[in-house]
């Protein structure tokens, strides 16, 4: 759908695979929608450090881990078409990996989270922190298929608010190089 921009369609089609595996998604989260799951997601951390989250149990459920790729692939179809459904979706995705656990997919979704907290909510520090952690988890699972992505959310969205950006450019060509040998 992506390719043949059919957004729509494929936002449809993701949300509707989504309540096959028990997780409903509204097609048009409006901002109140977005601030309770933001909400939701702080009462989930507010006693979790980043360290334990390191050491959080591996998702295992299989629907809440088909869960967390659908969710993923449904970021580029909501960047183009509704950016409000990418937001949403990110935080459920933390909200999933704090309530289940971790998988790979949950590496994007917290260097994402980092995005959030540096962008929307002015705090780099804590968004820096959540981004290293979607890196760190994301080495743990050696799975280089979502590499190039979480490379270009953390250091060309996160790690810039509190890093020089002269430092960030080599891991930035790393993650081209990634994203073409792994089509990406």
């Amino acid at each position: 759908y992506e390719n043949t921009n059919r957004q729509r369609e494929a936002i449809q089609v993701g949300i509707t695979g989504l309540r096959h595996v028990g997780i409903y998604l509204p097609q048009h989260p409006n901002k109140l929608d977005i601030l309770l799951e933001l909400a939701k997601s702080k009462f989930h951390l507010r006693n979790i450090s980043i360290e334990d989250l390191k050491q959080h149990r591996l998702m295992k459920e299989e629907e809440k881990i088909v869960a967390m790729r659908i969710l993923m692939n449904l970021w580029s179809p909501a960047f183009l078409y509704n950016q409000n459904l990418l937001a949403f979706s990110v935080l459920r995705m933390v909200n999933l990996s704090v309530l289940y656990g971790n998988c790979t997919e949950s590496a994007l979704a917290y260097a994402f989270y980092g995005f959030v907290h540096c962008a929307q909510l002015k705090q780099y520090h804590k968004g820096n922190e959540y981004g290293k952690l979607g890196i760190w988890l994301n080495e743990k699972f050696d799975d280089t298929s979502i590499r190039a992505k979480l490379y270009v959310i953390y250091y060309a969205c996160v790690a810039f608010w509190t890093e020089p950006f002269s430092l960030l450019l080599e891991k930035l060509f790393k993650a081209h190089e990634i994203g073409v040998a792994t089509n990406d």
